[in-house]
């Protein structure tokens, strides 16, 4: 099974990013470990929320199958 999710901004509870993930708990510590040296839009800001010791509020918004997971964060982005 494939979660997908979103990334929130813990000041406003704005959806920021939404992405696909095996173990998203896993793939949080990830974004938080890259954004320290990436230099995409998610990198960038998971990076200003480290600055001020603050991550992003990670939820599951849909689980679904190997097959579905393109389909379904497709629909979820749009």
């Amino acid at each position: 099974m494939v979660e997908i999710y979103g990334l929130y901004d813990p000041n406003n509870n704005e959806l920021r990013y939404i992405g696909k993930a095996n173990n998203s708990a896993k793939r949080l510590k990830s974004h938080i470990w890259d954004s320290a040296r990436g230099k995409t839009p998610v990198c960038r800001w998971v990076n200003s929320l480290t600055n001020q010791g603050l991550v992003p509020v990670l939820r599951v918004l849909e689980t679904v199958s190997a097959e579905q997971w393109k389909e379904a964060e497709i629909r979820l982005i749009a």
